[in-house]
């Protein structure tokens, strides 16, 4: 029978390496095997170095397995942002490509969550929506913001797309400031910079926890653009913002034929997207308010269905009526996107029309 309760750590670090279950009372009798799992927490910064001793059928000549480690300084959220003092030690497990992430670039991540005791509490493969593609969220640095740490206006993952807001524990965004394409990395971080005193689901209450995460990709930041689209939804054009080009095809010309004037009114549908989103409609794009200015605003009705504006033209007078569209929404470099359109009729089809 060997007895393994009698296994001991040695070295100058033997204190940064520990089982993540109990040995005592374990022995092997003749055939049999274990496995053991080695925690490393490291109490310091550089090389960690310590010698596992394994007892031998001759006393005189144990087995011994020297055991390395790269201890990385932990990074404090000042205490003026963390309040609680959060603590997140991040370290580069993998190098990465190309250019860091920025603030409010969205990156696409896989993780991996553990407790300290090496328990997987969570995963972006065991959820069907982020499998594939991993979470994906728009960085910023705000994670100072709110108690217990979570991001100020909340990242956004979107998925097939949709908005979901989904809260952010500061040991997130705080990790992954500058990832890059590729790059792995490792988060262990103290309850202050992730779940608090609270706890999660299955994370206990003021629990160390740790995430392994790998950059799938970054996207660009967030574009709003717009479509003029035909009565089937299908897309005829691309509408600019700061347009004024007036055109039918591009859905920013609404004539009143006289055959129309029994509804007295026409209309016409554009779509709105985020450009730089792979195809997901409104992925991180929040609009925030659609509305109308000019000389014939009133002229003029918008209702947003989703990513679907429709734009409807009921006059009030004759002649070329003119308006410009504005669209509100959290794209950085548009904000405020515009697009001139004109109505058109005659006084005799408007004439018609009142009289419909």
């Amino acid at each position: 029978t060997l007895n393994l309760s009698h296994l001991t750590f040695s070295g100058p670090a033997a204190k940064d390496f520990s089982f993540t279950s109990s040995i005592a009372n374990l022995s092997l009798t003749p055939g049999q095997s274990a496995t053991l799992t080695i925690k490393f927490l490291p109490k310091a910064a550089g090389a960690r170095l310590a010698t596992l001793t394994l007892p031998g059928t001759d006393a005189k000549h144990p087995f011994l397995l020297q055991l390395a480690g790269t201890g990385v300084a932990a990074k404090t959220i000042s205490t003026a942002a963390a309040g609680a003092g959060g603590i997140v030690q991040v370290a580069t497990t993998k190098a990465g490509k190309g250019s860091a992430a920025a603030n409010g670039q969205i990156v696409s991540i896989t993780y991996v969550g553990y407790l300290a005791n090496g328990t997987v509490f969570d995963s972006s493969a065991a959820h069907p929506a982020t499998a594939k593609t991993g979470l994906m969220l728009r960085l910023d640095n705000d994670y100072a913001q709110n108690q217990p740490f979570l991001n100020k206006d909340k990242s956004i993952s979107y998925i097939d797309g949709n908005n979901v807001d989904i809260p952010v524990i500061a040991g997130w965004e705080f990790g992954l400031q500058g990832i890059k394409p590729g790059e792995g990395r490792t988060f262990i971080m103290n309850a202050a910079a992730a779940y608090g005193d609270q706890g999660a689901g299955s994370i206990p209450p003021g629990a160390t926890i740790r995430f392994d995460v790998q950059c799938v990709s970054i996207l660009s930041a967030p574009r709003l653009n717009v479509t003029a689209d035909d009565s089937n939804g299908n897309p005829t054009a691309l509408v600019g913002s700061g347009q004024t080009t007036i055109s039918a095809n591009a859905g920013t010309l609404l004539s009143l034929s006289a055959n129309q004037t029994s509804a007295s009114q026409k209309f016409s549908l554009f779509s709105v997207f985020n450009d730089n989103a792979n195809g997901m409609p409104l992925a991180n794009i929040t609009i925030s308010n659609i509305n109308l200015s000019g000389p014939a605003a009133n002229d003029f009705s918008i209702i947003r269905t989703g990513n679907v504006l429709t734009l409807t033209f009921h006059p009030t007078a004759a002649g070329n009526r003119n308006a410009t569209v504005h669209i509100h929404s959290s794209d950085k470099t548009h904000p405020d996107f515009t697009f001139a359109v004109q109505g058109r009729v005659t006084a005799s089809n408007l004439a018609l029309a009142k009289i419909s």
